[in-house]
């Protein structure tokens, strides 16, 4: 009897792909590692949808897995993939597709503890080498897939660059802040003076508040991007997000020595890597020559470009998508009103989701009354009064706990 290819040796590809993210895309992960694969995912013909985007970063543990039970249209041999959530009910959900026939695909970003919701997934995906390896020896019979983040934004071409002056950039959350503080007492010196550094953080100290349109309007200004790294297994395992995000958009980066980082940067060729104050001082004196900036900046954008275009991180995701050991035989074409039904569940989950966060609350008002206008927009019917209620009564409270505190 004739047996059935399996997708990965056959040009037919009708696996459902399915994705929960970490949040909305207000954190870098979710929107390199989620939102902008499945947009380019859709555009290359593959059928991918969003199920779950919570409007702020969750303790995670929040995510109820009973309205994927119920109302998702994911089917046996479908994909789901996990972006950076853990607990119980991810967990219950991960067995849930696993019981019915569906293959799941952990994504993380950071190295942090390991959890039993990563172990029971079919597949793991991580954006560095390093995380690869110590992910392996923690799950030795897992396949473990080493993806780079693609670049969001690139420049057509790099900006000449003039005079010896320079503004430098650093961007990082406030869990970075430690690892910047030597370079910032380094351009206080007398040498550096002329030298302006701008930090962009949610740190209270940082020049300018976090924002993805501060970030990109601020890089494309600057002179030179500077990202120094912390001395931990958590740190050496980071990958090289925002070096390469920097090259793409034509600015010299001065870096530390994580593996990453070296993988990506030749050292004085398309940036500087940087093991101590000494070498961070020798990048600051050669990159006053605007003819250096500019040839790094040239040699950097040629590689960010190059390697790490979203078109060709996609192919990558393509093939390990492919590798996952779905149906052996391909199904019959959906009938209209069979994909429109399960459109309708999948909008029903997306509602019942958004519901359930907004009736556990958010850290202000904001986010629960943002929650409840996408159940709105999912499906109506599902929200009632007492929702709107609930809400109104929150608000105050909230406006009075602020009240009594100011």
């Amino acid at each position: 009897m004739r047996a059935w290819p399996r997708y990965s040796d056959s040009p037919v590809f009708d696996s459902r792909i399915y994705w929960l993210l970490g949040s909305d895309g207000a954190q870098s992960a979710s929107r390199v590692q989620g939102l902008l694969i499945h947009r380019h995912l859709v555009a290359n013909g593959y059928d991918s949808r969003i199920l779950y985007t919570p409007p702020w970063w969750l303790n995670n543990t929040l995510l109820d897995a009973r309205p994927l039970i119920r109302y998702s249209s994911v089917r046996p041999g479908d994909i789901v993939i996990i972006q950076k959530l853990y607990g119980r009910n991810v967990l219950r959900l991960i067995n849930y597709f696993n019981s019915i026939g569906a293959f799941s695909v952990f994504v993380e970003s950071d190295l942090g503890p390991f959890f039993q919701e990563q172990y029971v997934c079919t597949q793991y995906v991580c954006p560095s080498k390093r995380m690869q390896e110590e992910i392996r020896r923690h799950y030795p019979d897992r396949p473990v897939h080493y993806i780079p983040d693609p670049i969001e934004k690139g420049v057509a071409k790099p900006r000449t660059q003039h005079g010896r002056s320079y503004r430098a950039v650093w961007v990082g959350n406030k869990d970075h802040w430690a690892g910047l503080q030597p370079i910032q007492r380094l351009l206080r010196e007398e040498e550096f003076g002329d030298l302006q550094l701008v930090t962009i953080s949610d740190h209270p100290d940082a020049t300018y508040r976090w924002s993805l349109s501060t970030v990109f309007s601020l890089w494309a200004t600057a002179g030179v991007c500077v990202v120094p790294t912390v001395e931990n297994t958590w740190g050496y395992s980071k990958s090289n997000n925002r070096v390469k995000q920097a090259m793409a958009l034509g600015l010299p980066v001065v870096c530390g020595t994580i593996p990453a980082y070296r993988e990506t940067v030749i050292n004085g060729v398309n940036g500087f890597l940087c093991d101590d104050l000494g070498d961070y001082r020798q990048a600051f004196r050669a990159l006053r020559d605007p003819d250096a900036r500019n040839r790094i900046a040239v040699a950097g954008w040629n590689l960010a470009i190059q390697n790490f275009a979203a078109e060709e991180i996609v192919r990558r995701w393509i093939r390990v998508l492919r590798s996952v050991p779905t149906r052996c035989a391909p199904r019959e074409k959906e009938k209209r009103n069979q994909f429109l039904k399960g459109a309708m569940l999948d909008r029903r989950c997306r509602a019942e989701l958004w519901l359930d966060v907004a009736r556990r609350g958010g850290p202000k008002a904001k986010h629960s009354i943002l929650a409840l206008v996408r159940a709105l927009r999912c499906w109506p019917c599902q929200v009632r009064w007492s929702d709107f209620a609930a809400l109104l009564v929150r608000a105050r409270r909230n406006d009075r706990h602020v009240e009594k505190h100011s």
